[in-house]
């Protein structure tokens, strides 16, 4: 997972569409005499639909929580950070949240179908929950990383054998409840890493003359964010770096001084 700078929010969210969906929302929570009835959404597919190819690009075509590609913007779906109608937390359950997000621009992750059906309606929390709109909802402290908000290449850390582990309780769970080392993942991970390796041994043998190596490298070292896996690549390449120098000097990288850690 990596920070991904999201862009403004689209004029879409702004439409009659959305603002009928926003009005139908609101006028069913807020009231009084709805039992125990659950509202279905009824705008939530077409309003998808439109956004997808949006977000798709905002994300690079990737999982914006395990960084996998997505060819195609319909072979991804739009995760609501904090869900949308209803939440899980342990053995807990939360009817009524986070409705007033579901069309939220700051609440919607690019996803592939796995990471997405692995959090479910889970949004772990410590401590005081935001139970309504009203809550100003940096007085949660969340356990599952936004990859638009933190930044997580900084504590979820990928070993040599495409694993993430973290030091964090935030991090831990962030890779339990996304599964981000199901066994599918750890391999191309792993093999991203492994790519990283070979490029940097072939530059070492055979000088800047592998032209596809070089590229990759320096895409690598300049956060080219459309690349699958960047942070566990990118980690691996610093790795590298730490080695053998002389590679970033080959390859001519930017302002690289063996010395200078800032680029982290």
């Amino acid at each position: 997972m990596i920070h991904v700078d999201k862009g403004k929010e689209p004029e879409f969210l702004q439409s009659d569409q959305v603002n009928l969906a926003w009005e139908k929302l609101e006028e069913f929570y807020q009231s009084k005499d709805r039992s125990q009835k659950r509202y279905k959404f009824p705008y939530m597919s077409k309003i998808d639909y439109e956004l997808k190819p949006i977000l798709h690009d905002q994300f690079y075509g990737k999982c914006g929580y395990c960084e996998s590609k997505i060819d195609n913007w319909k072979g991804g779906v739009i995760d609501r950070y904090r869900p949308y109608n209803g939440v899980r937390d342990n053995k807990e359950y939360y009817q009524d949240l986070y409705w007033w997000l579901a069309y939220d621009w700051h609440n919607l992750i690019y996803s592939c179908k796995d990471c997405s059906q692995y959090k479910g309606n889970y949004f772990p929390v410590k401590g005081i929950r935001a139970t309504s709109q009203n809550v100003n909802l940096d007085t949660e402290e969340r356990l599952l990383f936004n990859p638009c908000i933190d930044r997580p290449e900084d504590v979820l850390l990928c070993d040599s054998k495409g694993y993430y582990h973290s030091e964090t309780e935030s991090g831990d769970q962030t890779i339990e409840l996304l599964r981000l080392n199901r066994i599918s993942l750890v391999n191309r991970r792993l093999s991203a890493i492994n790519e990283i390796s070979d490029a940097v041994h072939l530059i070492l043998d055979n000088g800047t003359s592998e032209n596809s190596s070089v590229s990759l490298l320096k895409s690598v070292y300049n956060k080219d964010f459309s690349i699958e896996f960047l942070s566990a690549r990118r980690k691996a390449f610093l790795e590298e770096l730490d080695s053998y120098p002389i590679v970033g000097e080959l390859i001519g990288l930017e302002g690289f001084v063996e010395s200078n850690k800032s680029v982290r």
